[in-house]
């Protein structure tokens, strides 16, 4: 966050500063805050995935590396990210190949192989493994770095006080919401058991139901699209 306004960069890549603490950045809201927010109905098809051979490239190193379920989850938190961002922030102007990135990769410090080698909290291990990953097969510096400063700071959800990049703040909210399709009946449906659900959500995440639920009020998805994402994550 440290780049000037001027370098077209900075919004490009995601950098542009808003509010770290949700409380903050939906207070008084047009469309996201009263008893009663805007829900935009969504399908499947108003999330094409990016799909350059960097991100190609990422997304099999993430598969290889996670299990199952948190690769899943991975990608659902892009299309929660891309949905919220839709329905409530549509003047919010970031690269969609970035935040994929950053989705695929921000739970990559939880991978055995890292885990096991470092001393260091998951998320920070995780954003240097990606930064270096994402250079590794040709992504540039701005791209890398955006990816990097999201992971770090993912965990910091409702801390008070202070901004966060964009991407940052599409990430820690999505995570909650990619994490909460277990808990909150306006996304579970019948059609997955209750062990597949609870097999979708991570151990590194604890957050109350309270705070869930003020999130995913924010956001409808057709019964298909909450089909899919249950069954294969994407």
């Amino acid at each position: 966050m440290s780049s000037t306004n001027t370098d077209p960069n900075v919004a490009f890549y995601g950098f542009s500063p808003v509010a770290r603490d949700p409380d903050v950045l939906f207070d008084g809201h047009p469309t996201a805050s009263g008893d009663n927010p805007k829900q935009d109905l969504f399908t499947i098809e108003n999330f094409p995935l990016p799909d350059s051979s960097l991100v190609r490239d990422v997304k099999a190193f993430v598969k290889n590396e996670l299990d199952e379920q948190t690769f899943n989850h991975s990608n659902r938190v892009y299309v929660y990210g891309v949905a919220l961002t839709k329905t409530h922030f549509p003047h919010w102007s970031y690269d969609y190949e970035t935040y994929y990135l950053a989705c695929l990769l921000h739970d990559i410090g939880t991978a055995e192989k890292y885990l096991a080698t470092t001393k260091m909290s998951f998320e920070f291990k995780g954003a240097i493994v990606a930064r270096e990953l994402i250079f590794s097969l040709g992504g540039v510096e701005d791209q890398a770095d955006s990816v990097c400063d999201a992971i770090v700071r993912h965990q910091d959800i409702f801390v008070k006080g202070g901004n966060i990049t964009m991407i940052g703040q599409i990430l820690q909210l999505s995570t909650v919401l990619g994490m909460s399709i277990v808990s909150i009946p306006r996304l579970t449906l019948d059609h997955a058991s209750s062990s597949r659900q609870h097999g979708m959500v991570s151990s590194c995440y604890i957050f109350s139901l309270e705070s869930r639920k003020k999130l995913l009020i924010l956001l409808k998805l057709t019964p298909s699209l909450s089909i899919h994402l249950l069954a294969t994550g994407i």
